[in-house]
């Protein structure tokens, strides 16, 4: 039975990862609108699982890898070097409209509403265009371009890693971080490679953690927190005495468990 279970898990591994999507997303479901939209996540659900194994055939067959012998090496690497010369000119010229960088800023800060300000005027640059190449960048090419650096060169990948992964993380939005990472981590997840597929889920969730600790300032620990924190914090932190570790891992567990979910029943809901 367990032999049986490997074999399909190993075979399946697209069907089963959108499987334990389904089911992250219909838990955070139950647990804010109950049963209310389960007929409709079912049909929904019953016509994934049909589709699919109409097709099986297609998807285990398919081969997940970059074929580079069927593409020119040398052109390919000059225009992924183009596009890293872009996106990190982009970057800089971003920081210089912004004056600042925003992360920086706010681990600096232990004051909450200025944290929160600061979070603000990320988006209140006054130039579409910057904002909209911005998006683009993180939502699209920067994924993009990890990915394809991963498969043909390592060396060129960890460099941009850590400038790709500094911007996200420096725009203090936590989707951006998981954004960047989710086609490698996916890649990897269908070929099998469990250990560097765990290595990034831990890089983007360690940048959540980041980003909670800079964006609350009463949840650091020591040596960033001070008396300044605790006079800036809304009333309802506050009054609430749990200890950090457990204020960063509920937020991370109602982000990734409940919200998700609730975003779902907010579509059934609003848009029937």
């Amino acid at each position: 039975m367990l032999v049986t279970l490997t074999r399909f898990l190993k075979s399946n591994s697209l069907f089963c990862i959108n499987i334990l999507v389904l089911l992250l997303l219909l838990f955070g479901l139950l647990q804010t609108y109950g049963a209310t939209y389960l007929p409709q996540i079912g049909i929904y659900a019953a016509g994934f699982v049909g589709c699919y194994f109409l097709v099986r055939k297609h998807f285990t067959n398919w081969k997940w890898h970059l074929r580079e012998n069927r593409i020119d090496r040398k052109w390919l690497l000059r225009s992924i070097d183009a596009l890293i010369v872009f996106t990190i000119g982009f970057q800089i010229i971003h920081y210089y409209v912004m004056g600042n960088v925003p992360v920086v800023k706010a681990l600096l800060s232990t004051d909450y509403y200025h944290i929160t300000q600061i979070r603000q005027d990320i988006k209140a640059v006054d130039s579409s265009l910057i904002n909209y190449t911005s998006s683009f960048l993180l939502k699209a090419i920067v994924p993009f371009l990890l990915f394809l650096l991963y498969q043909i060169d390592k060396k060129r990948f960890w460099l941009y890693f850590f400038i790709a992964t500094f911007y996200a993380l420096a725009l203090m939005q936590k989707a951006f971080i998981v954004t960047i990472l989710m086609p490698l981590i996916i890649h990897l997840l269908l070929n099998r490679k469990w250990w560097r597929a765990f290595f990034f889920v831990g890089t983007f969730m360690s940048g959540i953690v980041l980003l909670v600790l800079v964006t609350n300032p009463t949840l650091r620990p020591a040596p960033f927190d001070c008396g300044a924190c605790e006079n800036s914090a809304p009333k309802k932190d506050l009054k609430d005495n749990r200890v950090a570790s457990t204020k960063v891992a509920d937020g991370i567990y109602e982000r990734v468990f409940i919200t998700t979910g609730e975003i779902v029943g907010d579509w059934f809901h609003y848009i029937p």
